[in-house]
């Protein structure tokens, strides 16, 4: 039976590099090789939070969300935790050299570093592919 990797990414912080810009830049990746479970979760989570009316946007935001939709969510995503592997890369972009500071650049090489950390960790001649999404 094929073999799929699934990456998820999601970064946080702006890309701008003025003195009022975000103080770091973040992108993580969520690895699994099986996300239906969890990801079934969250979706019936999200239909419960719907017949209660609970006030949620399209998907659910950890900065945009009310702390107990956060929770409930936080609490499905434990239950999986086991089945990912999460890995971020933290940049301050105060020390990002000027070169760097381009969106062009800064943003294809940060993104670069991690999966190439991220993939190293798996030998991807198990995998028939390796399919990234920006969303799980």
């Amino acid at each position: 039976m094929p073999r799929f990797l699934y990456l998820f990414l999601d970064e946080s912080g702006d890309l701008a590099f003025q003195a009022n810009s975000s103080r770091f830049f973040v992108i993580t990746s969520v690895a699994t090789e099986h996300p239906f479970d969890g990801a079934k979760a969250l979706h019936d989570l999200r239909y419960e939070l719907l017949q209660r009316d609970a006030p949620i946007g399209e998907c659910f935001h950890a900065s945009k969300d009310k702390q107990e939709i956060r929770n409930e969510v936080f609490n499905v995503i434990g239950a999986y935790l086991g089945r990912f592997t999460i890995d971020s890369i933290i940049v301050e972009k105060r020390k990002t050299g000027p070169a760097l500071q381009e969106i062009d650049r800064f943003y294809p090489q940060m993104l670069g570093y991690l999966l190439r950390f991220v993939l190293r960790q798996y030998d991807l001649q198990k995998y028939e592919k390796v399919i990234a999404s920006e969303r799980l």
